[in-house]
């Protein structure tokens, strides 16, 4: 397991594996996990690749659930920005896998606070907002790669990089 995340408002749980799955889990009160869906990452190809582009071992940290619905963010295997939601019975829906970071793997991913945008980082040193297939904005975050985003209030987040540092941004 690579990466997990909680949801805020529904008792899931999802993990990110190196094996290229996301598996999403339902927990209760009493503590008990049960399976609601595996999905195999390998499957999916961002829509907007022109070609065949080859998976990608990564350490990717890159999983995050939507503020309010049954929804995920995360990464295609091959460094797409996968977005998908699920239901209790597992059914999966892919929402949209787009390439945003050139060949770039992606390294992390959030949706923006209380919103369907997501933020994603990559290897490139770019920082993207996007809703639906939609690039927002971009950033430059230079030679570093940015490995968390937090929410600190309105539309400020401090974001983590390889470089050591801290920055705070204003989307």
């Amino acid at each position: 397991i690579q990466a997990i995340a909680c949801h805020r408002r529904f008792p899931y749980i999802a993990a990110l594996s190196t094996d290229r799955h996301v598996s999403v889990w339902r927990y209760s009160r009493e503590g008990i996990l049960s399976n609601v869906c595996q999905i195999p990452l390998r499957a999916v190809k961002p829509d907007n690749d022109t070609g065949d582009v080859p998976y990608v071992h990564s350490t990717s940290q890159a999983l995050a659930f939507h503020d309010t619905l049954p929804r995920i963010a995360t990464r295609s295997a091959n460094g797409g920005l996968l977005e998908l939601s699920f239901d209790d019975d597992g059914t999966i829906r892919i929402l949209q896998c787009r390439r945003l970071h050139n060949d770039a793997d992606l390294i992390s991913t959030r949706y923006v606070k209380d919103s369907d945008a997501i933020l994603s980082a990559a290897l490139d040193g770019q920082f993207v907002m996007s809703l639906g297939t939609d690039v927002i904005r971009r950033w430059n975050i230079g030679n570093s790669n940015v490995h968390w985003a937090e929410h600190i209030g309105g539309t400020d987040y401090l974001l983590a990089s390889d470089l050591r540092l801290v920055a705070r941004l204003n989307i």
